[in-house]
């Protein structure tokens, strides 16, 4: 066997082998990707998809009836919302510009607001935990 006599060839030769190793194991990440592709679009989607739903329990919150809260802004920061409900409790709300529809005077405070969410609203100050679906301000009468 012949040896190699400078340094250049055997780095040469090692990148070489390292970029093979490096496009074997890509095109088996893909070809991998492509078969559960494949499985979903051959009726087997709901067997794909019960297996995500148990690892991050989604299948649950899916299920969930879908609530509402309806009360008036008490005050509208950057990035919450502060709603004084029928039952004069006030609920914290993380603000989500895409999921708010609003009447021609936007977010002012004391316009009424109609919070669609899934979950239990806390008890606590802190911002709610649940999911909203949507939220609709009208305009103050």
């Amino acid at each position: 066997m012949k040896r190699f006599k400078s340094k250049k060839s055997y780095r040469f030769i090692s990148l070489g082998c390292f970029i093979l190793l490096g496009v074997f194991v890509l095109s088996g990440c893909q070809k991998a990707d492509q078969e559960n592709v494949a499985k979903a679009a051959s009726g087997n989607e709901t067997e794909v998809l019960a297996k995500g739903d148990e690892k991050s329990g989604e299948g649950e919150k899916s299920e969930e009836e879908i609530k509402t809260l309806k009360g008036t802004i008490k005050e509208g920061m950057m990035n919450t919302i502060i709603i004084l409900g029928e039952d004069q409790k006030e609920y914290t709300f993380e603000r989500d510009d895409e999921k708010i529809t609003t009447g021609e005077s936007g977010l002012r405070i004391g316009n009424p607001i109609t919070v669609k969410y899934k979950g239990d609203l806390g008890k606590s100050s802190e911002a709610q935990t649940v999911e909203v679906i949507s939220m609709t301000v009208e305009d103050q009468t």
